[in-house]
């Protein structure tokens, strides 16, 4: 940098590039502490893992918002009704599936939790199921997701 008289200081460059330097060291620990904090606090201990998680339920996947989800081989018709009966097998009373311009929505409301199902078609012959079980704003009720979407599967035919 230059003074104001057009003296060149090197000194002061290198200590504000040393100080600059540990500044963004210090910047980038901390956002990486965040992240990881943030990762563990919202469920996604199995992502930060290594997966291992998500891989000891058959089949089954999860979001990073912990919505589980699957592809089967069923067309969107009698995917639509095998979830409709896993619903209904758990004593969820759910509502009448709305088309949408990718697929199906169901939803079931019980006194804990709010259960939104969404199928995507896929091809003629594959279908997306994606479950999300709410209690609440943001906690996730993985459990009961995994098991709707176990049974829809087993509704479907499908063994695991």
């Amino acid at each position: 940098f230059w003074s104001h008289r057009g003296e060149m200081k090197p000194m002061a460059i290198c200590r504000s590039n040393n100080s600059e330097r540990r500044k963004i060291r210090e910047s980038a620990a901390v956002l990486g502490a965040y992240l990881l904090l943030g990762g563990l606090l919202s469920g996604c201990a199995a992502v930060i893992a290594g997966g291992t998680a998500a891989t000891a339920q058959a089949g089954i996947e999860y979001t990073l918002t912990g919505v589980a989800y699957r592809t089967v081989n069923a067309d969107l018709t009698a995917s639509k009704k095998a979830a409709e009966k896993a619903l209904e097998q758990l004593g969820m009373n759910p509502s009448r599936p709305v088309t949408t311009d990718k697929g199906a929505r169901l939803v079931a409301i019980t006194a804990n939790l709010n259960i939104h199902i969404k199928l995507e078609r896929i091809t003629s012959r594959a279908t997306k199921i994606f479950v999300d079980a709410k209690a609440g704003v943001f906690k996730k009720d993985k459990a009961t997701a995994a098991e709707i979407l176990r049974r829809t599967i087993a509704n479907l035919g499908i063994k695991e």
